[in-house]
């Protein structure tokens, strides 16, 4: 507990609650600075919008659930982490990846090699929750597999499938979308880049410096915003009297998603503004939908592996229902969205649809 603070179990419920959005506000900022720390780097390696999303952007948003799970791992509740994980991905499939889908009406570009490595990771989820506990050993399996992710991701150039398995380049690409009259923003883009790229040693210092900066400020952040996001809401919580599974599917899960709400917003409005102007706004997508993909892939290799090292999670049972319904949206997107003239926005609202009664039967059932 942060020493300047009143006991959470002697503060008013008014405290509480302004602690309780105090955290969110730390975590959503600290992932935010965390994000734009490590930017810094992607720019310098001229990274792709998708990988970005893929890693980047997605370890940077995961970071809530990851302080928030270590913080209740090491406190003695890993059932929190793991609910927390669970209903994070629930959270990110059923609710931000359906506005996606929803609001791109088919113009989202997935990557169903990804879905699927989700699909698997929910599944080994699914056997292990039905044998009733997360064994330490998983834990390490599914932590050694999060740098061999991130390496793939790093390697692939183009994780978007084209007609022929071929890509264009760049510079060829830039003149091509300059030849079909759409704007000279992507050739001002490619500029960039090819600046970005040819900057000196002494500057590419500096870049780092600062991204160092911020890393450590928004690390900061996300360790303060998950003790009093955490403290705040278990307090609460046996005040009201939701039980810790409601806890943690619903209300942990959702606080600590909102930077996964905040990219795929953003997305959405850069994307809006984009058509607007008349220019592609194709990048945007693919750095939202790799961002969801991306967060859901390390929550589960990251956060549960890490969960589990500390602390086996055990008493699994009740969280049947739940990682069913993970694995069912996760096969559901797979299927559906592997059909090429699957309309992707009947999905999203289908899958709003599914989420809303989701939490009427978790609530009903508290």
């Amino acid at each position: 507990m942060l020493s300047f603070l009143p006991s959470y179990s002697s503060a008013s419920v008014l405290l509480l609650i302004a602690l309780f959005i105090l955290g969110i506000i730390f975590l959503s900022f600290g992932s935010n600075t965390l994000l734009k720390g490590g930017k810094k780097f992607a720019q310098i390696l001229a990274m792709k919008e998708y990988t970005i999303g893929l890693t980047l952007v997605a370890l940077s948003t995961s970071m809530p659930e990851f302080f928030v799970s270590i913080k209740a791992a090491t406190s003695g509740l890993p059932s929190i982490a793991f609910t927390n994980v669970v209903g994070s991905n629930i959270f990110n499939t059923m609710f931000i990846y359906a506005l996606l889908l929803l609001f791109l009406k088919g113009k989202t570009k997935v990557n169903l090699w990804n879905l699927l490595a989700l699909t698997v990771l929910s599944s080994v989820l699914v056997f292990y929750v039905f044998l009733g506990t997360i064994p330490r050993y998983l834990g390490i399996i599914l932590l050694s597999l999060l740098p061999v992710y991130v390496w793939m991701q790093l390697r692939i150039k183009d994780p978007l499938q084209m007609p022929q398995g071929q890509e264009l380049p760049p510079s060829q690409l830039a003149q091509d979308q300059l030849a079909q009259g759409q704007s000279s923003e992507v050739h001002k883009a490619h500029v960039q880049t090819q600046t970005q790229v040819q900057t000196t040693p002494l500057k590419k210092l500096l870049i780092c410096l600062r991204s160092l900066f911020y890393m450590g400020l928004g690390t900061m952040l996300l360790y303060l915003g998950s003790e009093l996001f955490l403290n705040s809401s278990l307090e609460l919580g046996a005040r009201i009297g939701i039980s810790q599974r409601i806890l943690g599917l619903v209300v942990i899960s959702i606080g600590t998603g909102l930077p996964e709400l905040f990219v795929t917003l953003a997305t959405l409005f850069s994307i809006l503004m984009a058509k607007h102007k008349g220019t592609a706004g194709s990048s945007f997508t693919e750095l939202g939908e790799g961002n969801l993909l991306g967060s859901n892939i390390i929550n589960i290799l990251l956060i549960v592996g890490c969960s589990a090292i500390l602390n086996p999670i055990h008493s699994l049972a009740l969280l049947r229902t739940d990682i069913l319904m993970l694995l069912l949206s996760n096969v559901a997107l797979f299927v559906l969205l592997s059909k090429r003239k699957s309309k992707q926005h009947v999905l999203g609202i289908l899958l709003l649809i599914v989420y809303a009664g989701y939490l009427v039967f978790l609530f009903h059932n508290n």
